[in-house]
């Protein structure tokens, strides 16, 4: 069963401002991720946090998986320099 994608108004607005084809293969790779069986398997859980990363390119995605929901919820998503900075 496919997992929910929720987007944070954040991350809608950092998604927006991405550049080329970066939203495009963010979108993708969640949409992907949200097929899975097992997201967790295909993230890095954060140091000290709840919070999942997912790596695409350059660029992270923070997410928020609640398994007994069956959501994904995207709170940020950017470069990789400046998007952990922001949580």
């Amino acid at each position: 069963m496919p997992w929910l994608l929720i987007y944070a108004p954040r991350s809608v607005r950092d998604l927006k401002k991405l550049h080329g084809d970066g939203r495009g293969r963010i979108i993708t790779a969640l949409e992907n991720l949200a097929g899975r069986e097992e997201p967790e398997r295909y993230v890095k859980r954060l140091r000290d946090s709840p919070l999942y990363s997912l790596r695409v390119g350059r660029y992270r995605v923070i997410l928020d998986i609640q398994r007994k929901k069956i959501v994904i919820f995207i709170l940020r998503a950017g470069v990789r320099g400046s998007v952990y900075d922001r949580l």
